[in-house]
């Protein structure tokens, strides 16, 4: 199970990446398409739910993802506390001629 942890974390900073790529004006608009896409494949459907911003009751801001320091174990800069669904799903690999169902791993609705 701590492999599929793992790729769990794994998927939220690819995301917070692919999101930073895709918002990136300054970069060709190739790259950010392409962004998109690792965006939308990360996601176990295009109908989950991303709340990234604070509460109503609390004024809206730019935020980053953050990610604990190698050194500083348990030190969080610039953090807001979200909950993440993560799914394992049996999908199916092309290995050669033949194929095999492997366990993925895709993120839901992160709140």
């Amino acid at each position: 199970m701590f492999a599929f942890e793992t790729t769990a974390e794994q998927k939220l900073s690819d995301f917070a990446d692919y999101l930073h790529v895709l918002t990136d004006t300054s970069l060709d608009m190739s790259f950010r398409a392409k962004a998109g896409e690792m965006i939308k494949s990360t996601f176990l459907s295009e109908n989950v739910t991303l709340q990234l911003a604070q509460q109503k009751d609390k004024p809206a801001g730019e935020y980053n993802v953050n990610f604990t320091l190698p050194g500083q174990p348990g030190q969080m800069l610039n953090s807001i506390s979200r909950n993440a669904d993560v799914y394992l799903k049996k999908e199916d690999k092309i290995f050669g001629a033949g194929t095999l169902k492997i366990w993925g791993v895709q993120l839901g609705e992160v709140k």
